[in-house]
């Protein structure tokens, strides 16, 4: 055997007994808001100090006992050691310190790491909301997998960051996939940052990605005033790094906590200039995202003003653009007179010029450049004067389309119901007529509008009375047609006996709405 895996054997017996010997302890470093200065969290880093070898680099022994396996049982404890000096910070008045946590790639794997987490957090009484787990790219490789198991871990409520990025294999579309909380930026592009131009791009470039994806950056490594200056000219969120401290005990960091923020604003840039720039940075945020909700409306959204006596559009964006036929640019800038057709201006300034007087809530709706819409117009005041309108609108074409068939084929049913010698009527759950067709003028005398209202029971034979009410109930339970012949009185008095065929209408939970009946004279019969 060569000397390094002799030294890698000695290291892995020590190893197995230095949890229960104490010899392993967790020191905590600082993450801190580059924006303010506070101290945000602590990074949970486990260090190995051996009565005869003396501080062990993690680098040495950490491979080797994710190698042997032993990594679940240490790994477990540190959780339970990070966890339980966050409860214990929180339970001293600290209680926005965030402890963050690395799982090894054999935990993220094991089956049992959600259970494991949520169990630690039970049994510390940390709020999940106060734990943040780090992964490193290279254990998200199976991507379905590591998709499944950060779902349950996010579950949980716990925050998850991803480690050391830049330096590891994954793609960056799954970014968008993985619920996550955080990226790190790798301490190795952080190093160069202020005096290569390629690490400052990529450390530009992926804190504005994160930014896009709502994610915060923290940036590793940090130890230069200068390199604290470029973070926050990129308005990175977060840094760690000897600048703010290296790794302590947790009684020493909880000493520092008071002290930390100094550095911040001693070394940083000025308070004033740092929030105009985090200013800018929100205002371009909030207007990228404004285009993005107007761009992926599937209506309109738009503004417009009244400027020498026409209305102006000043803001226009959704996908009924498309409908339209037009880019926002085409539309943003015109007068409402340049954009639609001649014949559809004067309905539109009708509706716009209600909304500029400042009535609330104008709706309408209008045929627009051939598509039909429904649309909104909610005046916005300053002063008590309308300074501009805000409108919504949404493409009923369809709407429209299907109303005008309707109507045709109502219509058609009208004309075919108002010539046909059949009695149609039709009558409410409470048995009142609410139609009844002009055949009924004819065979009983009575006009269909002297009906409407009337009770069925009303015009027919009391005799026939108890047959019709037990077919009714049998047809109604049966959801089913009943046929049965009765007599109904005639205008003049006379009995007129009807052959009826009556079907009942009920709702999804079988209640009745309507009876519809088409009756037959029979009296020759």
């Amino acid at each position: 055997m060569d000397n390094g895996n002799l030294s890698s054997i000695r290291l892995l017996d020590a190893l197995r007994t230095a949890v229960g010997d104490g010899q392993l302890k967790v020191y905590y470093q600082p993450r801190v808001d580059i924006r303010t200065g506070d101290v945000v969290g602590a990074e949970a880093l486990l260090r190995w100090s051996h009565p005869t070898l003396g501080s062990i680099s993690p680098a040495a022994f950490i491979p080797i006992a994710e190698e042997s396996g032993l990594i679940l049982p240490i790994g477990e404890w540190t959780l339970r050691q990070a966890c339980a000096q966050a409860a214990a910070w929180r339970t001293a008045g600290f209680d926005r310190l965030v402890v963050s946590v690395n799982l090894s790639p054999r935990q993220f794997a094991q089956g049992d790491v959600v259970d494991t987490v949520w169990s630690i957090l039970r049994e510390t009484g940390l709020p999940p909301q106060q734990l943040e787990l780090e992964i490193t790219e290279s254990m998200t490789m199976d991507v379905e997998s590591a998709i499944a198991i950060l779902n349950r871990l996010k579950r949980l409520g716990v925050r998850i960051s991803v480690d050391d990025f830049g330096t590891g294999y994954s793609s960056l579309s799954y970014l968008k996939r993985f619920p996550l909380h955080t990226l790190k930026i790798d301490k190795s592009f952080i190093r160069e940052c202020t005096k290569d131009e390629n690490d400052a791009t990529i450390v530009r470039t992926i804190i504005s990605m994160a930014h896009n994806l709502n994610l915060r950056v923290v940036a590793e490594g940090v130890e230069t005033k200068e390199q604290l200056i470029f973070l926050q000219r990129q308005l990175c969120d977060e840094a760690q790094g000897y600048l703010f401290q290296r790794p302590v005990s947790a009684e020493e960091l909880k000493g520092m906590l008071d002290s930390i923020p100094n550095i911040v604003r001693e070394l940083g840039v000025g308070a004033a200039y740092s929030e105009r720039m985090w200013m800018r940075e929100q205002l371009r945020l909030a207007r990228k995202e404004l285009e993005e909700t107007l761009r992926l409306q599937q209506g309109l959204t738009f503004k417009y003003k009244k400027v020498d006596g026409r209305f102006v559009i000043t803001l226009c964006g959704g996908q009924l653009l498309r409908r339209f036929g037009v880019d926002a640019e085409e539309v943003v800038g015109k007068h409402v007179s340049e954009i639609v057709a001649p014949d559809e201006v004067a309905p539109l300034n009708e509706q716009y010029q209600k909304a500029w007087d400042g009535e609330e809530e104008v709706t309408y709706e209008a045929k627009v450049l051939g598509v039909w819409c429904l649309a909104s117009l909610t005046p916005i005041r300053r002063g008590g004067v309308v300074v501009e309108v805000v409108g919504s609108a949404i493409d009923i074409t369809e709407r429209k389309r299907a109303e005008e068939e309707l109507h045709r084929v109502h219509k058609q049913y009208k004309l075919i119901v108002e010539n046909v010698t059949d009695l149609i009527s039709i009558s409410d759950a409470e048995g009142n007529l609410v139609y009844v067709s002009p055949s009924h003028r004819r065979v009983l005398g009575h006009s269909p509008e002297s009906m409407l209202g009337m009770e069925v029971l009303d015009i027919i034979h009391p005799e026939d009375v108890p047959r019709l009410l037990s077919a009714f109930r049998q047809s109604v339970e049966t959801n089913s047609p009943y046929r049965i012949a009765l007599r109904f009185r005639h205008a003049n008095g006379s009995w007129v006996v009807v052959d009826i065929r009556g079907m009942p209408v009920t709702d999804e939970r079988g209640n009745l709405q309507q009876m519809v009946t088409v009756a037959r004279d029979a009296t020759d019969r």
